[in-house]
């Protein structure tokens, strides 16, 4: 768990997919997880009757980028699979930097990911070797965090690309974008950051500069997963004294609406000042993330008497305390 910051502006108004994974840690005393070849050949199998695509995963080693392509099945044998890509046009330019890192499907609400042996990879196909009887199971567990009404701008080389923001987590998040004409997926270089802005119908939510750490492209649409670069909102100039936090008794606490997923929280204070306060919360709950405004807080003071306000996360710090670990957030 941890805290987080927010700086404070008076407001006198009342207080009214692709998935987001997050890679599961195995336990050093259970023993290693497998999973069969025959019970890989099923799934292929399925997928291909049910025409669905898998993921293809290509990586460029010199930036550590992945680019995330989709791809058919064919029937499989008991050891060879070939996959005709969904996109052809996209993958050419991808093979010429890009090398096979692994392939993707999905499997009991969880994604498996699996490194078979490259046979062969060209622009019409590729083609793989299942040669163990066993793979060690890599499961991704998939997390929630769907988005309403979130617009999103994402910002390259002068370049604006409109669309969603589908899902989020305060370590990545996902953005669909719409290729308008003259636009095509080749003016998006994801070896360098974009700037993104997220925002409502009526207030800008978040701005900060991001990395592409995939993509999914389909047609004239295109997924991002970004990563976020921001670490700290510097809102104001930094002061040679700063004003002392303190802890009152008993503490206030806050509630409001996640600006992105709508959902109702109510948080305890850690402590406050004239500026700003710090709240608490679990690492897994992903809800803060530096930079981001807070459009609609309330702040209760014993169930006597509250304020309203608008609110923006300043940083936020991982801490381990003897309880376990926590996330303070600085707000």
């Amino acid at each position: 768990m941890g805290y987080e910051i927010i700086k404070t502006g008076t407001d006198s108004r009342p207080v009214g997919p692709p998935q987001v994974v997050i890679q599961g840690q195995a336990q050093k005393e259970k023993p290693e997880k497998k999973i069969s070849r025959k019970q890989i050949v099923n799934l292929l199998n399925y997928a291909n009757f049910q025409d669905n695509f898998i993921i293809i995963k290509l990586k460029n080693s010199r930036f550590d980028h992945v680019v995330s392509i989709q791809a058919k099945p064919q029937p499989c044998t008991e050891n060879e699979l070939s996959c005709s890509w969904v996109n052809v046009s996209e993958v050419s330019r991808k093979l010429i930097s890009y090398e096979f890192d692994s392939i993707s499907l999905t499997h009991e609400n969880s994604n498996l990911e699996l490194k078979p042996e490259l046979a062969k990879i060209d622009e019409s196909g590729i083609h793989l070797i299942l040669s163990e009887q066993y793979y060690p199971l890599k499961i991704k567990a998939i997390e929630h965090h769907a988005c309403i009404g979130i617009k999103a701008q994402v910002i390259q080389n002068s370049v604006i690309f409109k669309g969603t923001l589908t899902e989020y987590s305060s370590n990545a998040f996902y953005v669909k974008i719409s290729l308008e004409p003259p636009q095509t997926s080749q003016w998006i270089n994801s070896e360098t950051s974009v700037e993104i802005v997220l925002s409502n119908d009526n207030d800008t939510l978040y701005s900060g500069e991001c990395l592409i750490k995939d993509q999914v492209e389909s047609g004239d649409q295109i997924v991002l997963c970004l990563k976020p670069l921001k670490i700290e909102a510097q809102r104001f100039k930094s002061k040679k004294f700063r004003s002392s936090r303190i802890d009152t008794s008993p503490l206030p606490n806050i509630s409001f609406k996640h600006p992105f997923t709508r959902k109702l929280f109510d948080l305890k204070v850690v402590n406050l000042s004239g500026l700003g306060f710090s709240v608490k919360a679990k690492p897994s709950s992903n809800l803060f993330l530096p930079g981001m405004i807070l459009p609609m807080v309330e702040m209760n003071f014993a169930n006597s008497f509250s304020i309203c306000f608008t609110a923006q996360v300043i940083y936020k710090k991982h801490i381990n305390t003897e309880k376990g670990e926590i996330n303070k957030s600085i707000i």
